[in-house]
């Protein structure tokens, strides 16, 4: 069981999440296992109680990926998560759990709520993706490998990574503009 966990909120949220080190064991209140928002089991993964606006309370077990990342999110709709369960991540829609899905990015190795531009951004070994209240605005491979988000400033995302083509200088600075996903700087090709 992983023993890290993000919580950020940052977000308006309509709901309360708590983690759980085990099954409630009064028998009446089964998971629901992700992915698939199935009742009658899955695999072992993340435990999360949602509470929900409307009162109600159900607990997610969030199936584990292979990457040693784990967190929950706040998005810019304030009735959805972003649940991160060692590199695989869901999107949970705490008030009707059974439309939750899963994130088209895996590994996900680091999560940045962006505020100002109402963004959740995600990094993965090569790319950058971003997401806004209507679903996914860009996704720019900005590395080889070993993708670090450094710094987020003034609507610019920057950081390092690999790059096996420069033997002078491995490690390469990419950036990105938020609002528009445009490439500033990257030494991957096509990508500026």
């Amino acid at each position: 069981m992983p023993t890290d966990l993000t919580i950020d909120l940052t977000f308006d949220h309509s709901y309360a999440v708590t983690r759980l080190t085990e099954l409630p064991g009064d028998g009446k209140h089964s998971p629901i296992y992700f992915p698939g928002a199935s009742r009658t089991g899955g695999k072992d993964g993340i435990l999360l109680k949602f509470t929900g606006a409307n009162g109600a309370q159900w607990t997610g077990c969030f199936a584990f990926g292979d990457y040693q990342f784990c967190g929950v999110f706040a998005l810019p709709n304030p009735n959805c998560a972003c649940v991160v369960s060692n590199g695989a991540g869901y999107w949970v829609y705490v008030n009707e759990p059974e439309k939750s899905s899963e994130i088209r990015v895996f590994p996900i190795r680091d999560v940045r709520a962006v505020p100002d531009a109402q963004i959740l951004l995600f990094a993965d070994f090569t790319s950058l993706s971003a997401f806004g209240p209507g679903g996914q605005l860009w996704k720019h491979r900005v590395c080889w490998d070993d993708l670090k988000i450094q710094d987020i400033q003034g609507g610019i995302v920057r950081g390092v990574g690999y790059d096996p083509t420069n033997r002078e200088q491995r490690i390469t600075e990419f950036a990105v503009e938020l609002a528009t996903g445009r490439v500033l700087v990257s030494a991957y090709p096509n990508e500026h």
